[in-house]
């Protein structure tokens, strides 16, 4: 893959209707083409060097082929009168209201891994997991540590590790298919010989 510059940010575009205006400016020729048919072919064969081309197609099917032929070509592109927003896809879902909450709570033993959550993602469907948090609500003395074990289809994607809890947002979302678990797992060690726990994840779903 090429290098790109630190500052940069890579966003893969999927929608199917993107409009470029494109405005091809000089002082010479000006050639106004207004196309009404509904399935053209339009063949322009230009030599000069200065040329001001205007395009107005009202067709569903056209093709438009230019052949200049000078030395020197330039093309300027500019855009105005437009508004243009691109999302990540995390932050798109998040637009759409196309999100997913799950949490979950349970009693366990001190030194006793136990699920608090354990979310199943739906057929036809895959789950983006975008962050998780996890608690332990206390007992009758001190807590002293808690632990967070994350799976996904059964394997452990990660471990976390706090004093009574904490979230952790995750810049890349991990994925689980339809069928797949996503299980929190949590312990901990204190004074209380049994606690309440809990556990949430959140992300989004897209089609599979």
């Amino acid at each position: 893959m090429s290098d790109y510059p630190d500052w940069t940010r890579l966003f893969q575009l999927a929608g199917t209707e993107i409009t470029i205006p494109i405005n091809i400016e000089a002082s010479d020729v000006t050639l106004p083409v207004t196309i009404a048919a509904s399935d053209v072919t339009l063949f322009v064969y230009l030599t000069g060097q200065t040329v001001l081309l205007q395009f107005n197609l009202y067709s569903s099917s056209v093709t438009l082929d230019v052949n200049i032929e000078s030395q020197d070509a330039n093309i300027t592109f500019t855009f105005a009168d437009q508004s243009v927003a691109v999302f990540d896809a995390a932050k798109w879902f998040a637009h759409e209201a196309d999100q997913v909450f799950a949490s979950g709570t349970a009693s366990g033993n001190e030194g006793d891994w136990t699920t608090v959550l354990d979310y199943t993602v739906p057929a036809g469907k895959v789950f983006y997991a975008g962050g998780v948090a996890f608690s332990v609500l206390g007992g009758d003395g001190e807590v002293y540590s808690t632990h967070l074990r994350l799976y996904l289809a059964a394997a452990i994607a990660f471990r976390l590790g706090e004093h009574v809890g904490r979230g952790l947002p995750l810049d890349v979302p991990l994925r689980a298919t339809a069928g797949q678990h996503v299980q929190l797992d949590v312990e901990y060690w204190g004074v209380s010989a049994s606690a309440a726990m809990t556990g949430s994840a959140w992300g989004y779903l897209e089609d599979a």
